[in-house]
């Protein structure tokens, strides 16, 4: 199986995610630690929905299983319709923080889908060293949301690459 490993930084989330994942629990074996690993990659990343392991919310989130460094239980890459393609929100029955504020995760390649060009350039403009902001600036995500919105919708997740 080949994976590609990506490095993340781990950030600070909005703490909304312990209750979206609340439905998790009735679709995985696992009882999930409370809350999300934030995780922003140095790149843009589509995951292909066609090969996740869990799809719920009719359609709109997602649950891919990746590999994580030193962690023997199952890890889930979480993502929603609309996530900006730099962010992963990760999900175990463990405990992922570490001490570290970098994380290398491993996906496997069927599990990620080719970026098109005019995708990692709409990237680039709206979020390339912005990364964090996604987190930290919700004034930056509004107001790109509106002006920008052909680019933003570029830049996300999609139903068209999920489904």
């Amino acid at each position: 199986m080949i994976r590609k490993s990506l490095n993340g930084k781990i950030v600070s989330g909005r703490g909304r995610s312990q209750y979206d994942l609340n439905d998790l629990k009735f679709k995985l074996d696992d009882n999930l630690y409370p809350g999300s690993l934030n995780l922003v990659l140095n790149e843009p990343v589509i995951l292909n929905g066609k090969n996740a392991a869990v799809v719920f919310d009719d359609g709109k989130r997602f649950l891919w299983e990746i590999k994580v460094d030193n962690i023997d239980s199952k890890v889930y890459a979480y993502r929603w319709k609309g996530t900006p393609l730099h962010i992963i929100e990760l999900v175990s029955s463990k405990k992922l923080r570490n001490k570290n504020d970098i994380l290398i995760i491993e996906i496997d390649n069927k599990l990620i889908r080719n970026t098109p060009l005019i995708t990692k350039i709409s990237w680039y403009i709206i979020w390339w060293r912005r990364q964090n902001w996604y987190y930290t600036n919700n004034i930056y995500k509004e107001v790109t949301d509106i002006l920008l919105k052909p680019l933003v919708k570029m830049a996300s997740q999609r139903n068209k690459w999920i489904i």
